[in-house]
């Protein structure tokens, strides 16, 4: 069990890291498609605020990109509430028999108390889809003039 916490742990992390990626560049591209560039002051003040979401984020870049992909936006839903379940579901419960102890414990999926939420199979399904999420995304991102400079650590 304590192996499983954290490999548990170590896919959580990953899929935050990488969801927090995602966001930087949707957040890359609504601001180079109001300003032309990047404006750190909106990116701060507006994008960053932490009443700013995702769901407004992608709401905005359905609006500015016309031919957005909606299997983008079906994946890019479902890679949200993966990492959404990772960042904030830990309900673990103990099967036990008529109140005896036990060190057998499941999660509960949360939109079905009846199954259990496998974070292995939801990790590979998120892990499957972010590359190409990503590689979209800032394709948009340059699209619309954007630049990347890598800066080389010395």
């Amino acid at each position: 069990m304590q192996d499983n916490a954290k490999q548990i742990a170590l896919y959580r992390s990953e899929i935050i890291e990488k969801f927090i990626n995602i966001e930087k560049i949707m957040n890359l591209i609504i601001s180079q498609y109001y300003f032309k560039k990047v404006r750190i002051d909106f990116l701060l003040d507006v994008l960053y605020n932490q009443y700013s979401n995702f769901a407004l984020r992608l709401e905005i870049i359905k609006k500015i990109l016309p031919e957005f992909d909606s299997k983008i936006e079906y994946d890019l839903r479902k890679l949200n509430v993966t990492r959404n379940y990772f960042a904030h579901w830990d309900v673990t419960l103990f099967k036990n028999e008529m109140g005896k102890p036990s060190q057998e414990s499941y999660t509960p999926h949360p939109k079905n108390k009846d199954k259990t939420l496998d974070f292995q199979e939801s990790y590979q399904e998120f892990i499957e889809k972010e590359n190409e999420i990503t590689e979209y995304l800032f394709e948009e991102y340059k699209k619309l003039g954007g630049v990347f400079i890598k800066e080389s650590i010395s």
